[in-house]
């Protein structure tokens, strides 16, 4: 009897590993999962059906932004794994939990109903810009190699605002999104008509979680207003509530003024 529950474990114990290498596998190499591959650049997308025409000028658009931000190396090749019908985006749901995308190493990932036209990625009845999300999951990307494995998160455990708020802050170009004081202004309006709401909306109707856009004014009034370099502020021992009181009576002062 003891030989034979010795054997189970085992069994047990070995299709545990295998199956956890089977998925460790799929998840660094997508193009298992997608029918299609396509290299624009420094990129090279994974998709299930052919690109649409205004995939090209979207992409254009978050190269053109992306290659101004401080972690951005034009040697890197990223990949970017779209949601059109294919499993992958499930399995990173599976791994990781719900959410619009994910970014880690070389790949960038959408969850999600997209419409190129539009500019939209829909999920659960919220939208989110297209180009905005490819880009914060990039910055995620250019992070974790800038950064290396063992300090990057999750393992690193840097503190959320710094690590999100970067790839927010990035990703926000927008017409509407450049000044701090005015993106203040439309949370503390979003919190005022409903402070329930889960999140900020844009004037084209897209969305950012209102956790995430707290951490993208800090960061902004980090690297804007006093000045600090993205790594400077990873390395820095600043804590999300004292910045955001700086922040605030920074805000008071230019608003009274």
């Amino acid at each position: 009897m003891k030989i034979e529950i010795r054997k189970w474990v085992i069994r047990a114990l070995l299709l545990c590993f295998v199956s956890i290498i089977s998925i460790l596998f799929m998840m660094s190499y997508p193009q298992i999962l997608y029918a299609k591959r396509t290299q624009v650049g420094n990129y090279i997308i994974y998709h299930e059906n052919d690109l649409n025409q205004y995939f090209y000028q979207r992409l254009h658009n978050v190269d053109s932004v992306f290659r101004g931000s401080e972690l951005y190396n034009d040697q890197l090749k990223l990949e970017i794994c779209l949601s059109d019908g294919v499993a992958y985006p499930t399995l990173m749901k599976m791994i990781w939990g719900d959410a619009f995308g994910w970014g880690m190493n070389t790949i960038a990932t959408v969850n999600g109903n997209i419409n190129f036209q539009e500019n939209t990625i829909e999920l659960h009845g919220y939208k989110w810009n297209f180009e905005q999300l490819i880009l914060h999951e990039l910055t995620h990307c250019s992070q974790f190699n800038a950064l290396g494995l063992l300090n990057s998160n999750p393992l690193a455990k840097h503190p959320e605002w710094k690590w999100e708020g970067y790839a927010e802050y990035v990703s926000r170009f927008k017409k509407g999104q450049h000044s701090l004081i005015k993106n203040i202004n439309r949370i503390e309006s979003a919190r005022t008509v409903n402070p329930e709401e889960w999140g900020v909306f844009f004037e084209d109707q897209t969305v950012a979680p209102r956790g995430y856009y707290d951490y993208w004014l800090l960061v902004q009034y980090v690297l804007e207003v006093k000045k600090m370099t993205y790594k400077e502020l990873l390395q820095s021992n600043l804590k999300e509530e004292d910045v955001k009181k700086e922040m605030m009576m920074w805000y008071d002062l230019k608003v009274r003024n």
